[in-house]
């Protein structure tokens, strides 16, 4: 897993999506009341709003993929840590219930 790729493949993929959606939508708009200059400003407005929500998307969901990998590394460490320990142990070791009944 690598966050930043993942993170920038899902940004990319909202990205494309919204400015096929944008660009169709506004031809549409064009084809209906024909106003162009209309259409090019909101085709360019259309546009930047994509390109800011894509990075933000970018940023927070690289955020939370790190995070989701960092716990998962610290996962593996702390039990090769415990399976490290308790393979290495000298003497043996029982798992009990309350009621002294070995699990």
């Amino acid at each position: 897993m690598d966050p930043e790729r993942d993170a920038l493949r899902i940004a990319l993929y909202y990205a494309i999506f919204s400015l096929l959606w944008i660009l169709s939508s506004d031809h549409i708009l064009y084809l209906i009341a024909k106003p162009p200059l209309l259409v090019q400003l909101s085709i360019i407005k259309g546009s930047l709003f994509i390109l800011l929500t894509s990075l933000f998307l970018f940023a927070v969901l690289r955020l939370y993929l790190r995070s989701l990998s960092d716990k998962e590394k610290s996962l593996r460490i702390s039990e090769r840590k415990f399976r490290s320990l308790f393979m290495e142990l000298p003497v043996g070791v029982v798992l009990m219930d309350a009621d002294g009944k070995i699990l």
